[in-house]
């Protein structure tokens, strides 16, 4: 049995949350300047306007591919698995709870979750990336 890093389990947490989200995360962290004023609001702002995006990307993106959409079920995983790669990054948990925010917390959690996700709902036990990716002809990944 091959021994797993705590990088693969944040792979298989990352493969549950649309591409668009992370993406979008990534470059709008980025562009927060570190010394901005009110910064720990700007985060939060992120973090809970793409949280309740996550889902409604995610059915299109399954709608795209001819798909059943997400149930509620599967909902929930994707705003927990986003929850926690955002803790795994810092982003505005480490600005409100800087005492409190510790990095390994969040890989132990994502070790935790990726391992509890597929007894929550088969179809996440391995996960594709979750995004959709037209083919040359029209057809959908």
């Amino acid at each position: 049995m091959a021994k797993q890093s705590t990088q693969d389990y944040l792979a298989k947490v990352t493969r549950l949350i649309p591409a668009q989200i992370i993406g979008a995360y990534i470059l709008i962290a980025g562009l927060i300047p570190t010394n901005a004023q009110n910064q720990k609001w700007i985060y939060t702002f992120i973090f809970v306007f793409l949280l309740v995006l996550a889902p409604i990307i995610g059915n299109k993106n399954r709608t795209q591919r001819k798909q059943k959409k997400l149930t509620w079920k599967q909902i929930v995983i994707v705003g927990i698995s986003f929850s926690l790669w955002v803790y795994c990054l810092g982003g505005p948990f480490r600005l409100w709870f800087p005492g409190y925010y510790q990095p390994w917390i969040g890989s132990v959690a994502v070790v935790m979750w990726s391992m509890l996700t597929s007894f929550i709902d088969k179809e996440t036990e391995n996960p594709g990336p979750f995004v959709w990716i037209p083919k040359k002809d029209g057809e959908h990944v």
